[in-house]
């Protein structure tokens, strides 16, 4: 992501009202269908500036990796220890028992999505869970996704084909945010 992205997320993440929607969901989702216990431990692949982590932190222990120096850093002004520089393929398995991965807004930013989340997959094993949010529809394309440096956006069709490959089955698939779709679609 541009550098400025990551400033504008630590500032709003904790008080705009999208970035506070997406918090609520991820938990739902997360309570809903991430067979979690408090205390087991999340990974959140791609943390950015560790909003959610921080959030998350609250009921389970949470560990975060990012690429960026300036992401790590900024969640570890959030408070957060288990926050790492590191690409995915060097996570180190033998030191944290993962029951959850998240990749919130991640995989549109790599070249090879389908190695990350086959990666992701290794690290939660057979009985743990992968849970991915993306950006949908190509038409939708704008400025903000070259700010935010995309490579692709996701039809429903698209992501279910590459949780397919990676060995990931879906649980569960639907849009949120909808409420500002037709907005978007009446461009």
């Amino acid at each position: 992501m541009d550098e400025s992205v990551y400033h504008l997320h630590y500032e709003q993440e904790e008080k705009h009202w999208w970035f506070a929607a997406r918090s609520i969901i991820v938990r739902r989702i997360i309570e809903k269908y991430g067979n979690l216990r408090p205390g087991d431990t999340i990974l959140d692949i791609g943390c950015g500036t560790g909003a959610i982590l921080k959030e998350l932190s609250r009921t389970y222990s949470v560990v975060g990796i990012d690429m960026s120096p300036l992401a790590v850093q900024y969640s570890k002004k959030r408070g957060l220890k288990d926050v790492f520089e590191m690409p995915v393929e060097d996570f180190p398995t033998d030191k944290y028992n993962v029951k959850a991965a998240l990749l919130l807004d991640v995989i549109e930013h790599i070249d090879d999505d389908l190695a990350v989340l086959k990666r992701a997959r290794e690290i939660v094993g057979r009985d743990g869970r992968v849970i991915v949010t993306v950006p949908a529809y190509m038409w939708m394309w704008s400025a903000h996704d070259v700010l935010h440096h995309h490579k692709r956006r996701y039809s429903k069709r698209q992501l279910r084909d590459v949780l397919d490959q990676a060995g990931l089955e879906p649980v569960k698939f639907t849009y949120y945010n909808t409420l500002l779709f037709p907005v978007g679609a009446a461009k």
